[in-house]
């Protein structure tokens, strides 16, 4: 499954940060950002519906993060 988040995620230091944290979610398969999108998608590839850790994790780094369907 593929999941698409709009983030607040705007600069090199707040992607490090989500790269640090990220690391530690073992179900997610494949990830990355688009920074020249307007909502600064974060797509992650999964089996596990993550959403909700996902979510819950950008919130802990202070970033906004809202799913889009």
């Amino acid at each position: 499954m593929v999941f698409v988040f709009k983030t607040g995620v705007k600069t090199k230091q707040q992607v490090k940060s989500v790269t640090q944290k990220i690391g530690y979610l073992s179900e997610i398969e494949y990830w990355n950002f688009d920074l020249e999108d307007i909502d600064n998608i974060l797509r992650v590839e999964s089996n596990q519906h993550i959403a909700r850790d996902i979510i819950k994790m950008m919130d802990e780094l202070n970033i906004y993060c809202f799913e889009l369907v």
